[in-house]
């Protein structure tokens, strides 16, 4: 269960999956901001009062340019969290609805999005990814064939499937 944090709450994000045509999908996010520039999953800084997961679900909701939002249910099904080695950063993962990745993209009134670009990617290429630093991982739906993972968000998921926060088998793919 998670506790209440300090105004200063450690920085926490979601690794979102959505099960869509018999197989995990996982959306990642281009980070433009400057020493990042790379793609991960969703989350940053706590917000004062949040627990670790409620950042994360905001965070969610924020940097999906408002197209996911925080789920009810999120609390009691996210597994986590995973603290990557040298990071204070909270990982968790939650199932979220499929939104196509152009959908995330339309316009929206949502003020605070800080990522420009979405993508899904399958378990299975991120799991390779995760395997093989600097290796791109291939996009199964969005606007590029593949997307560098940013070296911290490697980091933290790498961490979170050494924790079994993030199952190696496929999500989708074992519930059958």
């Amino acid at each position: 269960m998670c506790q209440a944090v300090a105004a200063e709450g450690p920085p926490a994000g979601v690794a979102a999956y959505a099960c869509h045509g018999g197989q995990a999908l996982f959306l990642l996010a281009l980070d433009p901001a400057p020493g990042r520039g790379g793609w991960g999953h969703l989350g940053g800084r706590a917000e004062p009062g949040e627990t670790p997961l409620q950042t994360g679900l905001r965070e969610l909701h924020e940097e999906s340019n408002c197209s996911i939002a925080p789920l009810a249910l999120a609390v009691e099904k996210a597994t986590g969290p995973s603290v990557a080695a040298g990071s204070r950063f909270h990982t968790f993962v939650v199932e979220v609805p499929h939104v196509p990745a152009a959908q995330i993209a339309l316009p929206r009134r949502c003020t605070d999005v800080e990522r420009e670009q979405w993508v899904w990617v399958t378990h299975a290429d991120l799991m390779a990814a995760l395997d093989s630093p600097g290796s791109p991982v291939p996009v199964h739906e969005g606007l590029r064939s593949s997307v560098p993972l940013w070296q911290a968000a490697w980091r933290s998921l790498r961490q979170a499937r050494d924790d079994q926060v993030l199952p190696r088998e496929d999500l989708c793919r074992t519930r059958r």
